[in-house]
């Protein structure tokens, strides 16, 4: 089952191909898009209309990411003579191979989430992977491929502008350089012709409408709550060892590939989490992929100089064997959760592994259809925009902000609600055909004494049938229901709405 959020793009690339502009409500220019080379790819392939293409496009992603970072982990495993690349005499040792399948099996197992739920970040890695394979082939294709891992996830923007920076200083190939800005330029034009900015609103309407702390952020870097500070001392600790042996070494030809690249992975995945910290961002699932793949590289690759039994060296290998033991925790978890939920197939195993994330999706799906039948011309007020959006192609008034702004002036939630919720008096002033929304996101508007005088409520099961837990009476972040609020003056007909809805929940 695809993200929620995967249905955004499909909503959005559906539109573009119909309309010809990339907008998440017609005749609405606010870029709701996150990631332009995403849309513009499925676009071309037509992904909202041919919906196989996506999930086996996902399968080859995923499988590509882990060849590519098999081959990127022997490369770095070579050392530099000064004349030609050549491996060391531990090339056939199992321990040796074996490290490089352990990499590129935990890069597989980080991006499996994300491939599942259909999202844009198994591309994102395999392009920067690819641009990590080129760099050590010192060939052409590692701008351009880092180009568009750029435009694909845009977290990876100030790594390609540190890296131009570097192949300007170091006369990298003009043809490469070029290809790399035409890249740039022409999506950069584009973005601009569609919606007049350069930024998607969706990173302002995040870092707003959570409300997270900084702490609160960074606790999410963490899939698992316990590793929170045992993994972070280890691996600040690795950080600060190899920081510390990067500045004792006197010439920068004393390094080769092996030494400095898994540097940079590791500082640069650092860098990423303090960008979502200082944004306030949440950190998503699908995010994930973006700063442990990088960390994992600098854990995995990562070997001094100077091969010297020293204690430095021996505090290096400790703090390196304990972050991996740490941090391969929770892929292995998530993997084998993932695994088995797949070969059970029943709502029980995917409710475990999902936290009824899927059901939700899959709820929305039917109302949104039945409104599609029921009541085209309405608006429709959700702060879940994704899987609505896709089956109600009308106006969607977004509570969260996304793909309206001006819900953001009522973000985050002031009276104690839930955060992400559908602010009451943003419903007043837009006053929508309908609010649909899970009661752990609507507590506003059922607390309303005004709201509740203008519209009817309709309330939903929180899974349809086919869905159902009988062991989990509480459905998607503990909502004791699905609520259809219809306006009472509205264009919706509320008998016909009310029956076929209940209708729908029983026949899927």
């Amino acid at each position: 089952m695809l993200f929620d959020d995967a249905f955004i793009h499909l909503r959005i690339v559906r539109n573009y191909a119909l309309t010809g502009h990339a907008f998440f409500n017609p005749q609405q220019s606010v870029m709701a898009t996150s990631s332009p080379f995403w849309t513009l790819l499925l676009t071309l392939l037509r992904a909202w209309q041919h919906r196989f293409i996506l999930p086996v496009m996902e399968g080859v992603l995923v499988i590509m990411s882990g060849i590519i970072a098999f081959t990127v982990s022997m490369k770095l495993s070579c050392e530099t003579d000064g004349t030609a690349s050549v491996i060391t005499a531990s090339r056939n040792s199992a321990n040796l191979y074996l490290r490089h399948f352990a990499f590129a099996t935990c890069v597989m197992l980080l991006l499996l989430p994300s491939s599942i739920g259909q999202m844009e970040t198994p591309l994102a890695i395999m392009l920067l992977l690819g641009s990590v394979q080129s760099a050590i082939g010192k060939q052409a294709w590692t701008l351009p491929l880092l180009a568009c891992a750029a435009m694909t996830r845009l977290e990876l923007l100030p790594l390609l502008a540190l890296v131009v920076l570097f192949a300007l200083r170091f006369n990298w190939p003009k043809r490469s350089l070029l290809i790399t800005f035409a890249i740039l330029a022409g999506t950069a034009l584009w973005v601009y012709t569609q919606f007049g900015v350069l930024l998607p609103n969706s990173m302002h309407a995040k870092a707003i409408g959570y409300g997270y702390g900084h702490l609160e952020v960074l606790q999410q870097v963490f899939a698992i709550p316990f590793l929170e500070w045992p993994l972070a001392v280890v691996f600040l600790l690795f950080l600060i060892c190899i920081l510390v042996q990067t500045v004792s070494v006197r010439r920068l030809a004393e390094w080769n590939p092996a030494t400095w690249l898994p540097i940079v992975a590791g500082f640069w995945g650092l860098l990423v989490v303090m960008e979502y910290v200082i944004r306030k961002s949440p950190i998503f699932e699908w995010y994930i992929p973006l700063f442990w793949v990088p960390i994992l590289l600098c854990l995995v690759l990562y070997t001094r100089p100077a091969l010297t039994k020293s204690p430095a060296t021996r505090l290096i290998e400790l703090a390196r064997w304990s972050g991996l033991a740490l941090l391969l925790v929770a892929p292995f978890w998530k993997g084998c959760m993932l695994i088995r939920a797949g070969m059970l197939l029943t709502p029980a195993s995917i409710a475990e592994e999902d936290r009824q994330d899927s059901a939700r999706v899959h709820e929305y799906l039917v109302v949104g259809s039945v409104l599609q039948r029921t009541c085209p011309s309405g608006t429709l007020m959700t702060s879940e925009i994704g899987a609505l959006g896709w089956s109600f192609p009308g106006i969607i008034e977004d509570a969260f902000g996304i793909a309206t702004p001006r819900a953001m002036a009522f973000q985050p939630l002031r009276s104690g609600a839930p955060v992400g919720g559908v602010p009451a008096a943003y419903a007043l002033e837009a006053s929508p055909d309908m609010i649909v929304n899970f009661s752990s996101l609507d507590a506003e508007v059922r607390a309303s004494p005004q709201l509740n005088r203008t519209y009817s409520l309709i309330s939903l099961p929180t899974t349809i049938r086919s869905d159902h837990v009988p062991t989990s009476p509480l459905g998607w972040h503990k909502s004791t229901a699905l609520d259809v609020f219809l306006r009472k003056d509205g264009a919706c007909n509320f008998p016909e709405v009310e029956s076929a809805l209940s209708a729908a929940m029983t026949a899927n």
